[in-house]
């Protein structure tokens, strides 16, 4: 018997003016940009639930929650951020309930080449929203947010 199980996902590219942290990402749900629902993938999708968005200086960020077949178990969370344009000093990060905060280091991309932060999990995750955030190192060495994806599982 396939298991389904119900997964909202919810897209939003967000400002902030503050340097990375826990609370200031999850202190407020991203405004709604857009809503998908998507029940458990099959093998057509890769087990996974995903989404991207395009945020501020036209930089793409994308998350991904890798199902592992049975209700709340997650086996992998993967965050990527990639500027479209014209080079960024960019800094991944993942942050949910009852998760430590997942980042990368701060790197140099442009041009569509990603920086990733992912984690293998392989535990039941807590029901909630678990967000996949960009920054931008800015020239005065504080960090501003320029985008967000957050997906929701229950």
């Amino acid at each position: 018997m396939k298991r389904t199980r119900m997964v909202t996902v919810v897209a939003a590219a967000c400002m902030a003016l503050a340097a990375p942290a826990a609370s200031a990402v999850a202190a407020a749900a991203p405004a709604q940009a857009s809503v998908l629902a998507a029940t458990r993938p099959g093998a057509s999708d890769a087990a996974g639930l995903s989404s991207c968005v395009y945020g501020a200086g036209d930089t793409k960020t994308c998350g991904y929650i890798e199902n592992g077949g049975s209700g709340n178990y997650v086996t992998f969370m993967n965050a990527d951020g990639c500027p479209m344009g014209s080079g960024e000093w960019i800094h991944e990060e993942i942050t949910g309930p009852g998760i430590a905060n997942i980042n990368s280091t701060t790197v140099y991309r442009s041009h569509g080449n990603c920086q990733a932060v992912g984690t293998n999990i392989f535990w039941y995750v807590d029901v909630g929203y678990y967000y996949f955030t960009t920054w931008r190192l800015n020239t005065n060495g504080t960090y501003t947010q320029v985008g967000q994806v957050a997906l929701y599982v229950n």
